[in-house]
C-alpha cells in the first residue's frame, strides 16, 4: 500500500489536514480531537466524530490470508464484550444438594449471582457500589424479612454466604459461584 507523504504525515500527527479526493482534517481540544472528513468542493464535512484518548478503540493491524491488510478492534480484558457470566461450580453445587439445600436457598443463590462483584463474591449494588444489606436482599428476593432471615441463615450453616463484619458486607463463597475468577485459580 502506498501512501501519500502527506497523508503519512497526516496519520503521524504532524499535519492537520490532508487535500486528496476528500479532505481529511483534525481539530485538537485538549486531549481530544475533533476528526472531520469533507468533499473539496463542499462547505459541510460529510463525516465528523469525536476521538479521545480515554474514549479510543484500539486496533491491531493484521493480515488476512489473501495477505490484505486487515484492522481488528483489541477487545479488553473482563467479558470479551459479551455479557457477563457467573460459573456455578458443578462438584460443589452437587454436596449442597446432598445436604438437602431448601428450594428458596437454591433459588436465592441464583439470583443474587446478578449482584456479586468480580473476583471477591461480595453482594453489591452495581450503581451505587454499596454492600446489600438483609433489607435489600429481601426486596431482590422479593420475600418477607423472616424468610429472608431463614435463607440467609441456611445459606450461612452450608458455608455458601458469610458475614464479613469488617467489611459490613455478605459475601459468597467462591468454592460454590464465582464470577471472574481463574478458571484454575484454586482447584476446588
Amino acid at each position: 500500500m502506498i501512501l501519500k507523504k502527506e497523508t503519512l504525515e497526516f496519520l503521524n500527527g504532524q499535519r492537520n489536514a490532508v487535500k486528496d479526493e476528500f479532505i481529511l482534517g483534525r481539530e485538537k481540544a485538549g486531549s481530544s480531537e475533533l476528526i472531520f472528513v469533507s468533499l473539496p468542493n463542499g462547505e459541510k464535512p460529510i463525516y465528523a466524530l469525536w476521538n479521545s484518548k480515554k474514549t479510543v478503540k484500539k486496533y491491531e493491524k493484521k493480515e488476512d490470508k489473501s495477505g490484505e491488510v486487515v484492522f481488528k478492534k483489541v477487545v479488553s480484558c473482563g467479558t470479551g464484550g459479551e455479557s457477563a457470566y457467573v460459573m456455578l461450580i458443578d462438584n460443589m453445587i452437587s454436596k449442597l444438594r446432598k445436604k438437602n439445600i431448601s428450594l428458596n436457598a437454591s433459588g436465592a443463590i441464583l439470583q443474587l449471582t446478578n449482584y456479586l462483584e468480580w473476583n471477591t463474591g461480595r453482594l453489591y449494588n452495581k450503581r451505587n457500589k454499596i454492600s446489600l444489606t438483609k433489607e435489600m436482599i429481601s426486596k431482590i428476593l422479593k420475600i418477607g424479612k423472616q424468610k429472608t432471615n431463614n435463607v440467609l441463615k441456611e445459606l450461612k450453616e452450608l458455608d455458601v454466604l458469610y458475614y464479613n463484619n469488617k467489611e459490613s458486607a455478605y459475601f459468597m463463597n467462591m468454592k460454590y459461584v464465582r464470577k471472574g475468577g481463574l478458571l484454575n485459580e484454586d482447584k476446588v
